[in-house]
């Protein structure tokens, strides 16, 4: 299950568990997903990325500026060879996790847009070298409160308080 805002994946057990899941892949194209992919925990130059992404030097030359413009890579140099290099960890994400739909009843309060379309995640998923199955949309009650010092979210169905998450 995706939080349909941030891209998270979510897990209902005992109470919400949030994951990293596809936010990172926001807003990114298939082919600058698997180069982000190709770069994970390697240094790469600009050839062997169009290698192993499979990608023209004309492509791989703009998806490398979009991405190092958006601060996902960066690169040093060895000799006069720039070597590629992803800022942070984009680690493909695990579906293997299942969580299924809890059952939910129809509740009145404000309902954030969806951030995330079916195309947006289609388009993601093809990137890490998955498959859309099935797509639904369901709503979760997530309560916010605005304290004095600080936002605090509230499970709408177990009641747990989460102070470290961000909408």
């Amino acid at each position: 299950i995706i939080n349909g805002v941030t891209g998270e994946f979510v897990d209902f057990k005992n109470s919400l568990e949030f994951s990293e899941g596809l936010s990172n892949f926001l807003k990114l194209e298939e082919d600058e997903i698997r180069v982000l992919l190709e770069l994970q925990k390697k240094r790469l130059t600009q050839e062997e990325i169009e290698l192993k992404a499979r990608i023209s030097p004309q492509k791989a030359r703009k998806i490398i500026t979009k991405l190092q413009d958006n601060k996902m890579i960066t690169f040093s140099k060895e000799g006069k060879v720039k070597i590629y290099f992803n800022l942070k960890d984009f680690n493909k994400p695990n579906f293997k996790r299942s969580s299924k739909r809890p059952y939910l009843e129809q509740i009145d309060g404000n309902i954030e847009k969806l951030q995330i379309k079916k195309e947006d995640l289609e388009k993601i998923l093809k990137g890490v070298g998955a498959e859309l199955v099935d797509f639904d949309v369901f709503y979760y009650p997530l309560w916010v409160a605005y304290l004095e010092s600080k936002k605090v979210i509230v499970d709408g169905t177990t009641g747990k308080v989460y102070t470290d998450y961000i909408l």
